[in-house]
Parts: C-alpha cells; sequence; structure tokens
C-alpha cells in the first residue's frame, strides 16, 4: 500500500519535472515532428488516466484492477513504439546533433512517464505476489515455520513411508547405505545443474535398486510397482484436488465480496497455516528419503527420559535428518522461495495457497498410518505408505489450476523438461549407485552388504 503510494507520488513528481524543464529550455520541435509529438503525448495521458482509474479500483472494486492494468500496459507499449519512431525521425533529420541530442531528451522524459505509470498499475494488479516473493510472509518467518513443522512432522509420523522404502531393499551396512544417499545426492545435483527438475524420491529409490543389483539382493516387485504407481497418481491427485478447492475458494471469495485488504489479511494467515501443514506434510512423507536407508543400521540406542516416554533409535536418526533439512531451509531455500510457481505457472496468492494444501494433502495421505488403518477397519482398500515426490504434487497442483484458466497459461514446455526428469533420474541414481558401490567394495575395501 505504502509502495503504491509512493509510486504515484513519484509519477507526479514527474510530471511536475518535466513541464518545468519544458518551461526552462524550451524545446524547438520542427513542425515536421509536430504531429507525432502530439500523438505520443496523448498516448502517455491515455496510460495515465487509465492508472488512475486501476489505482481507483484498487480501494472500490477489486475485480476492475487487472482489466484497467491491462489498458496501462497497451498504451506503454504504444508509448514505446511511438517514442522509437519519432526518435529515429529525429535522427534521421538534417538538425545538428546537439539539437538532436536534445530533442530525443525530451521526449524520452514523455516516454518514460508511462513507464513508470505501468510500473505503478502492476503493483496493483499484483499487489499479493506469491508469499514470500512479496512479503505477504518474510522469509524468516516462512523458515522458521517450515524447519519446526517439518520436524514435527518426521519425528510423528515418518515412520510409515519409511518402513515401505525398507520393503524395496533392506540396505544392512553403513558403507552400502552411504553410496545409496551420494548416489542419490550426485544425481540430483547433475540434473539439477543441467536444468532439469528432479526429486530425491526417485533418486533414492533408483540408488536402492542400484544397490540391490550389485549386492544381487531381490528387490521386492510388489513394492516397487506401488511406488512407481503412486509417482503417477500423485499429481494427478493433486491437480483433482487442487481444481476441486481452487473452484471453491475462488466461488466463496466472489460472494462474500471481500475489500482486498480484507482478503489480503485472509491470504496472509492461510499461507502460514498452509505452510504449517505443508512442512509437517512433507516431514512426515520424504524423511524416508534422507533417512530411510540408515534405519536398518542406526547407531542410536534407545533412550529413557524421565521414565516417561521412550525416544527410539528411529526416532532419533528423524530427529537428525529433520534439523538437516531445517539447515537447508536456512541456507539453500530462498532463491527457491521467491521463484517457485512463476515459471511453469503464474499463480495470484490465492492459487498458491491452493497448490500448497493440495501438495500438503497428497504427502500427508501417503503418510498417514492413522487414515490408512482407518480405512482398513471399515473394509476399505487402505492407502499404500510410501514417500512420494513433494514436486510432482507441486506440479500436479499448479497443473490443475492452469487447466482450470484454460490450459494456455501453462508452460507446457517446462512440463515436458520436469516429466523428463522424473523419467531419467532413478536409472542414473541406480547407475552412480553401481559405480560408487564398486569404488567402495574394491579401492577402498569396505563392506558394502552382509
Amino acid at each position: 500500500m505504502l509502495r503504491l503510494l509512493e509510486h504515484i507520488d513519484e509519477l507526479i513528481g514527474m510530471y511536475q519535472g518535466n513541464c518545468y524543464h519544458f518551461s526552462i529550455q524550451k524545446p524547438n520541435f520542427p513542425k515536421e515532428f509536430h504531429q507525432d509529438l502530439i500523438e505520443l503525448t496523448e498516448t502517455v495521458v491515455n496510460c495515465v488516466e487509465s492508472l488512475c482509474l486501476t489505482v481507483r479500483s484498487f480501494f472500490r472494486d477489486i475485480k476492475s484492477v487487472r482489466d484497467n492494468a491491462h489498458k496501462v500496459t497497451f498504451y506503454e507499449k504504444e508509448s514505446d513504439i511511438k517514442f522509437s519512431s519519432l526518435a529515429r525521425r529525429i535522427f534521421d533529420s538534417e538538425l545538428p546533433l546537439d539539437q538532436k541530442m536534445h530533442l530525443r531528451y525530451f521526449v524520452e522524459k514523455i516516454d518514460r512517464i508511462c513507464d513508470q505509470a505501468e510500473d505503478i498499475a502492476n503493483d496493483a494488479a499484483n499487489v499479493f505476489g506469491t508469499a514470500v516473493g512479496t512479503r505477504m510472509v518474510s522469509f524468516t518467518s516462512a523458515a522458521i515455520i517450515c524447519s519446526v513443522f517439518v520436524i514435527l512432522g518426521a519425528i510423528i509420523s515418518g515412520a510409515g513411508t519409511t518402513e515401505t522404502l525398507g520393503k524395496l531393499g533392506a540396505i544392512n551396512a553403513l558403507p552400502g547405505a552411504f553410496a545409496a544417499c551420494v548416489a542419490a545426492g550426485i544425481s540430483v545435483y547433475l540434473m539439477t545443474k543441467v536444468g532439469l527438475p528432479v526429486s530425491t524420491t526417485q533418486a533414492i529409490v533408483g540408488a536402492i535398486v542400484g544397490w540391490n543389483l550389485y549386492t544381487g539382493s531381490s528387490t521386492n516387485l510388489q513394492v516397487l510397482i506401488t511406488i512407481l504407481g503412486t509417482w503417477i497418481l500423485c499429481p494427478i491427485i493433486a491437480g483433482v484436488i487442487a481444481m476441486g478447492l481452487f473452484t471453491f475458494t475462488k466461488r466463496v471469495i466472489l460472494n462474500r465480496k471481500l475489500h482486498i485488504l480484507r482478503l489480503d489479511a485472509y491470504t496472509r494467515t492461510a499461507l502460514l497455516l498452509a505452510g504449517a501443514f505443508g512442512a509437517y506434510s512433507l516431514g512426515a512423507n520424504n524423511i524416508a528419503n534422507v533417512m530411510g536407508v540408515f534405519v536398518p543400521i542406526s547407531p542410536f540406542t534407545d533412550v529413557t527420559i524421565g521414565n516417561l516416554f521412550v525416544f527410539s533409535s528411529k526416532e532419533q536418526l528423524f530427529l537428525l535428518g529433520g534439523l538437516a533439512i531445517a539447515v537447508g531451509v536456512f541456507t539453500y531455500s530462498k532463491r527457491v522461495m521467491f521463484t517457485v510457481g512463476n515459471d511453469l505457472l503464474k499463480m495470484t496468492p490465492v492459487a498458491a495457497f491452493i497448490v500448497v494444501i493440495s501438495h500438503s494433502i497428497v504427502l500427508f495421505l501417503f503418510a498417514s498410518q492413522g487414515i490408512s488403518a482407518f480405512l482398513q477397519s471399515i473394509n476399505l482398500p487402505s492407502i499404500p505408505l510410501v514417500p512420494v515426490s513433494s514436486s510432482q504434487a507441486v506440479v500436479g497442483g499448479v497443473i490443475g489450476i492452469g487447466l482450470l484458466k484454460g490450459g494456455k497459461e501453462v508452460q507446457w514446455s517446462i512440463a515436458g523438461r520436469i516429466s523428463l526428469g522424473w523419467m531419467t533420474l532413478p536409472i542414473i541414481a541406480a547407475l552412480i549407485s553401481l559405480i560408487v558401490l564398486f569404488i567402495l567394495e574394491n579401492i577402498f575395501n569396505l563392506t558394502v552388504s552382509f
């Protein structure tokens, strides 16, 4: 709000400054340029008038903000075209160079008013932005909330997915577990360097399969098929949930006719709550990717605290893994928080909130032992407790909302690159796992399996 007012004040200052310079320097425009100068000036006036409507709508009729902002953008582009044409004509003329520079200076001054007007209109139209990107939620607040709830989710609800991952391949030696983690890390790093968004879930599964192949251990095909099936279902379920929630939320907002400032406050609170739920679900579901391979060979022993409860070795591992994720949040996640949601599909904060909730629900469903047990108790098929890709869930939610809008805004080329990364990453992780295991066993003489 304050930035919007400050920019309007700057625009008024530009108007006054231009008038002042015109009155002092009195530039002499030859008659042949008069019509072009008049057209440029009229375009600038139309642009500023559209900006006035945009700002007025910001306070009176929020639905009209974007329409008026689009008009500002249209006139700004027209102004650029007229400015370029007039400047080119001036420099193609026979006027002295100093007069050409003088006239171009004033023409540019007039055109810059449109640039400033467009910036203000964008501020009004995109007043929310994304949660962290627009400072609706500060990075520090987001990082603290994420860290705390990731750790809680890992300790409280992380056991189910870890057990399933252990059934895929029971790595029984510390060097073998180390090799799987190194393979997963290297494969994710390499794929990220070539610009393919990937998931640690696919990487760790590929690395475990690589360990099975190297050691001659059997891969539980039923578990593998279940995991692969969830990779397909995960983005689909997230997309369906996002579409339903987005339609419902949009209808509620329109029916309530909330003012933008009240909607801003509600959205801020909703994003914080959604972030907490999302972090908890992420910790519960994806801790298996971080610590799952170490569970069978945990170096910790159970700790009894004050005869009140037992802090098991598995929970200690999960705490360590949760802390590692928290460190990652504070050190390397800031750029991601500022850019996510802008490449695949430009989203409003409400849409971003829906994507986070959809992603969180999917991760929670595939990690909740309580829900799985409840479904079994009423003779319904239980939900498999498997680590699913958070990036798949987010992409599914984003595309779901994009399809509701007609699908034209979705960058399908980026979606294709993401899918390519999902398909190739497990294979690359398995190959790297084979290489690392060979090096550990034959060069360092370490036992990678018993």
